[in-house]
């Protein structure tokens, strides 16, 4: 369990596995989309992601924000926590279906 403290305070646990039987099912992104029509360029999302995946863009969009940008997708453990924070619904996370690690 992670406890945020700050502007976030929330308590949030780790959901990127599955157990079933002697399996677990690693979660693991597809891809990792950000709406730059609702996105405000919080950086909310950046703050909360506990693998780094996301970072803030190089470059201003043609509103003057610099928005989020995937950083590193293999790193991403599909906790959802970007996706569930942005208070815009700007951030959908594509998982990888059936990803199975044998025990």
């Amino acid at each position: 369990m992670v406890y945020l403290a700050g502007q976030i305070n929330t308590i949030i646990s780790c959901m990127n596995c599955e157990e079933s039987g002697n399996t677990t099912m690693a979660k693991k992104a597809k891809q990792i989309d950000v709406d730059p029509r609702l996105c405000k360029g919080c950086h909310i999302c950046i703050s909360i992601c506990p693998h780094g995946v996301l970072k803030k863009a190089d470059d201003v969009d043609n509103r003057g924000f610099f928005l989020p940008v995937v950083a590193d997708l293999d790193a991403c453990k599909v906790c959802r926590l970007c996706e569930m924070e942005c208070p815009d619904f700007a951030i959908s996370v594509v998982e990888v279906e059936n990803q199975e690690i044998k025990n």
